[in-house]
């Protein structure tokens, strides 16, 4: 109904979650989207779910969620339309929570697109609205690093590790390099550099990384085996997780 929808543009999202049931709420966004072009009332479906989902804190709910924001991107694109910076932000933060903050090492076989986070991701980052946002341009960056492209995602990092963060919270780990199947990937290298500052060199990664400076490392030219564990401040050698 017309009155529903006028509703649904004058409340909060998290409001209006609480007091309508979801297939209502879906529902009212569809007719939203078809009537107006508006797509406010994905958004706060999206958001619904995915508060129900970090609530549940299950692999099927994360699912439901995002499935919801893959079928309401095709919608909107089907249309020729541009998904809007909040539909994509909420998408992104249900597909990372889901698959790489969630991380299960009983799980194998875990087909991550890393592709289509970078893609949402970024439509957040170049929006002026979540230009200060620290969050979606790191995961911009982790996106781009599960890819291998390490030069797109040190710039980023960069662009974080200028926002003054305090330290403890500039090096902890968000997340780890994973291996095509989404397991934590373990890689063998060499330890290089000096007393004063000192890297890790994976010769399959093709690269070197600062080592964590909270554990003990072998001595320069000794060989190591490391995760590589991605901060705000960037990818960190690591011996544990």
């Amino acid at each position: 109904p017309i009155k529903d929808i006028e509703f649904l543009e004058d409340v909060s999202g998290k409001l209006f979650g609480r007091i309508m049931p979801l297939e209502e709420l879906k529902e009212n966004a569809l007719e939203l989207w078809r009537n107006f072009k508006r797509q406010e009332g994905f958004v706060i479906a999206a958001r619904k779910l995915y508060h129900t989902a970090r609530e549940k804190n299950t692999g099927t709910a994360y699912n439901e969620a995002f499935s919801y924001c893959r079928r309401t991107l095709a919608e909107i694109q089907a249309e020729s339309q541009a998904p809007s910076p909040d539909l994509c932000a909420v998408a992104a933060s249900i597909y990372y929570e889901w698959n790489v903050n969630r991380y299960d090492g009983k799980a194998g076989n875990r087909e991550i697109d890393f592709a289509m986070l970078y893609e949402l991701s970024h439509v957040v980052t170049e929006a002026s609205k979540y230009s200060g946002d620290l969050f979606y341009k790191f995961v911009s960056a982790v996106a781009l690093a599960q890819q291998g492209k390490w030069p797109e995602a040190d710039f980023l990092f960069a662009q974080i590790r200028r926002a003054r963060i305090a330290n403890e919270q500039l090096y902890e780990p968000r997340a780890v390099l994973l291996d095509k199947e989404g397991i934590r990937r373990r890689v063998q290298g060499r330890i290089t550099g000096d007393q004063e500052k000192q890297y890790f060199k994976s010769d399959d990664i093709g690269r070197d990384f600062l080592l964590s400076r909270f554990e003990h490392w072998p001595r320069p030219n000794e060989i190591a085996q490391a995760y590589i564990a991605l901060a705000f401040a960037g990818p960190l050698a690591v011996q544990g997780l």
